[in-house]
């Protein structure tokens, strides 16, 4: 429906509701249970939220127990077994460094690690509101055919994401102190290694996402859980062994190597070789229609893809 900005906006207002919430029931010392609430409650209401936004005018999109069918559900099943074991590599990759470093290094280096992930998240914030409308806009045009406006809007969606990324990094960056001291007082002092680390790992991380998207609307999952699964296997064992006498720090700065080098990098070889050959991938002709993969319209169940604004607003986009 090409409405995924609609999905990371609403997440983004009310994760800054929440935030604020928090820090003023924190400030009247409010009782355990109200901040659990203040926590909770948004992160509920965003998917309604999201839900009533984007059916809105999008009669056709409503759920039908008649358009239900078992080829379909045979087809959702396996694409989320895909996005399923791609989850799994990112949870395995990094999403465990905290416990992991408060295993080995301690609660107060988890400490500061989680202030300043939670600081330099809004950069991986801002892209995905930029960039995952792209994800069935390229779904759309891979149906179709149309590699050449897939390969001018990726190259374009990468540098695009590159110049944002980098400019957050470097801001947060430079005012990852004073908004530490803002924010936790002087409980936490980040140390500028880490904020250094960060702004590095969330910037290559950032890249990676222009990249996922991509492989994402171009029904890429295995590549995208090979990957994975390499930067798994490598940085795991290692980010182990250096937190036995090292720090936060390094977790982060192996996180930032360790995707480059086993997921970035071979997976932008990859995408250039695709890409620049103009050749449709495995699954389809020399002609762009599809052969093993159907090309499913986005909307089946209302009018012809491409016929209304919904399936036109970002082709007419970067």
């Amino acid at each position: 429906m090409q409405a995924g900005f609609v999905t990371h906006t609403t997440r983004a207002i009310t994760t800054i509701l929440s935030f604020g919430w928090v820090l003023e029931l924190v400030r009247t010392q409010a009782s355990f249970a109200a901040i659990c609430m203040a926590t909770s409650i948004p992160v509920l209401a965003c998917p309604l939220l999201s839900w009533v936004l984007v059916a809105r005018g999008r009669s056709w999109a409503l759920p039908a127990i008649s358009a239900v069918s078992a080829g379909e559900t045979r087809a959702v099943l396996r694409s989320g077994i895909g996005f399923l074991a791609v989850q799994m590599t990112a949870i395995l990759g990094f999403g465990l460094d905290a416990i992991l470093i408060e295993r080995y290094a301690g609660p107060v280096e988890v400490a500061k690690y989680t202030v300043v992930q939670r600081l330099f998240s809004l950069v991986g914030m801002v892209i995905g509101i930029v960039v995952a409308p792209l994800w069935p806009a390229y779904a759309d045009a891979r149906a179709r055919g149309d590699h050449a406006w897939i390969r001018k809007t990726f190259w374009r969606s990468l540098l695009a994401t590159a110049v944002v990324a980098g400019t957050l990094a470097i801001v947060l960056a430079v005012l990852a102190g004073p908004i530490a001291a803002r924010w936790v007082g002087n409980a936490i002092d980040p140390p500028a290694s880490l904020v250094t680390a960060f702004a590095a790992w969330s910037f290559v991380l950032a890249c990676g996402m222009a990249f996922s998207y991509y492989w994402n609307g171009m029904h890429m999952l295995r590549l995208q859980a090979v990957l994975g699964g390499m930067f798994v296997v490598v940085g795991l064992p290692v980010k182990v062994a250096a937190l036995q006498s090292g720090s936060a720090t390094s977790v982060v700065l192996i996180n930032a190597i360790a995707y480059f080098a086993t997921a970035l990098l071979p997976g932008a070889i990859i995408t250039w070789t695709v890409i620049r050959a103009a050749a449709p991938l495995a699954g389809t002709r020399g002609d762009g229609s599809l052969a093993a993969l159907p090309a499913t319209p986005i909307c089946p169940a209302g009018p012809p893809v491409g016929s209304g604004p919904y399936c036109r607003d970002m082709r007419r986009g970067l």
